[in-house]
């Protein structure tokens, strides 16, 4: 996995964590790993496949989703998205990051 992989896949964690209200820790007792390997991930490092894919199967992301598999499409979309969010204020983008989750996760089902 190259760096820029890395790092929309620590976004991708990122953003599914908070949607579930769940803090480094709690997600790192999830997975089974270290709370810093969490951090590490979020901050787009690479880590050992496996800590990868017990923080992947803790949140319910399925790893061709979160890796390289997306079209140019969906990765247009997701920063058009991203820096939507990033205009609002905190607590309505804390808000709105989680309707966005909880609809892709829904149609992902």
């Amino acid at each position: 996995m190259d760096a820029m992989q890395a790092r929309k896949i620590g976004t991708e964690v990122r953003i599914a964590r908070k949607s579930r209200g769940w803090t480094n820790a709690r997600l790192a007792e999830s997975a089974g790993i270290a709370r810093n390997t969490v951090s590490a991930i979020e901050n787009g490092k690479t880590v050992r496949d496996g800590n990868l894919r017990a923080v992947l199967s803790a949140l319910d992301i399925e790893p061709t989703i979160a890796g390289s598999s997306y079209s140019r499409e969906v990765e247009l979309l997701r920063d058009m998205v991203g820096h939507w969010l990033l205009g609002l204020p905190d607590s309505e983008r804390k808000d709105a990051q989680g309707d966005l989750m909880r609809f892709i996760l829904a149609r992902r089902s």
